[in-house]
This record gives C-alpha cells, structure tokens and sequence, in this order.
C-alpha cells in the first residue's frame, strides 16, 4: 500500500461511515505503520486532520519505536 493509496481508503472510509469510521482508519493506519512506518502514519493523521476528527493521535501508532 502507498501512503496516497491509504490516504483515499481514509476518505472513502469517512464518506462512507462519517463519525463511525474509527475502526476502520485505525486498521488503515496500523497497515500503513507495518508497511511504510510511523512517518507515513503520522502524515496521515495530520493531513486528515484525525486527531481531531477521531481522536486518533500519533501516540497511539507509536507503540515499540525508540
């Protein structure tokens, strides 16, 4: 998966379950953090906006890094 690839899954995934797509954007981003790295997940997160939207923080994709 490419980091623009998760970004349109992100937004399909709001569109389609608005204030409901937590889960979904949280298995998008754990795929993101395995695939490409924490780097990518936190661009995602900033340039979605979801942190405020979903409560969803960089500290949450953060677990086992140094």
């Amino acid at each position: 998966m490419t980091i623009d690839e998760a970004g349109s899954q992100i937004e399909a995934a709001i569109r389609a379950y608005g204030s409901a797509a937590t889960a979904v954007i949280e298995r998008i981003l754990g795929q993101v953090k395995s695939e490409i790295g924490q780097e990518a997940v936190n661009a995602l997160i900033g340039s979605h906006d979801l942190e405020l939207r979903y409560n969803i923080s960089p500290s949450e994709y953060d677990i086992g890094s140094d």
